[in-house]
């Protein structure tokens, strides 16, 4: 039990209900849901995206901000998505390419009116890094493994978690081939990409 403003008891269904109806609302503003709740054409294409942020990934592709002509910026931004671990302002690394820096804010940047709403609604949203992306691109375009590793600050089993996740979210897009076979063409191209070994058993 939990108390309102006018002091009166709140039972866990009610919170879970307006929990609920907050949501919806947000989905009904944006095209994913109608007032109903039922989904929309977009919205039925986003609920298979079972994944992190998964409404950041989905804005980012009916809108056309997610890189859409190199599967290793691909694999790059979303990296940045996936990453969750806090940032230590205190290390220094390479930040990696320009195109890295200017993939992740291109997108970051497109997608701050959404990210900004939902924020005012009570949503969370991670800021994303250039850490994780760069070594990400890196790493897609053969540098070898523990050169990247450390050039990016990364113990080698993180490193291997962030590519065994990163390739698990653009599996997700990689599906959507009907709605945009482009991207999802070049999602299949990242995982081919960065699933090597010794990220994977080469057998």
């Amino acid at each position: 039990w939990q108390l309102d403003g006018r002091r009166k008891k709140v039972s866990g269904v009610d919170l879970l209900v307006r929990d609920f109806e907050r949501h919806l609302s947000f989905l009904a503003q944006y095209g994913f849901a109608e007032p109903d709740g039922q989904p929309t054409a977009d919205g039925r294409w986003a609920a298979r995206l079972r994944m992190d942020q998964p409404l950041i990934v989905a804005e980012g592709l009916r809108i056309g901000s997610l890189p859409d002509k190199d599967p290793t910026l691909l694999a790059a931004v979303m990296a940045a998505l996936v990453y969750d671990r806090e940032p230590n302002d205190r290390l220094r690394f390479d930040q990696g390419s320009k195109a890295v820096g200017r993939a992740v804010t291109s997108f970051e940047k497109s997608l701050q009116p959404f990210t900004a709403a939902m924020e005012e609604k009570g949503f969370g949203v991670r800021a994303m890094q250039i850490r994780p992306a760069a070594l990400m691109d890196a790493w897609a375009h053969g540098e070898e493994w523990e050169v990247a590793c450390r050039r990016f600050a990364f113990a080698e089993g993180d490193a291997a978690a962030l590519m065994v996740r990163t390739a698990d979210h653009l599996r997700h897009i990689r599906q959507l081939k009907e709605e945009f076979p482009k991207i999802a063409k070049l999602a299949d191209d990242a995982i081919q990409k960065i699933l090597k070994p010794p990220v994977v058993d080469p057998t």
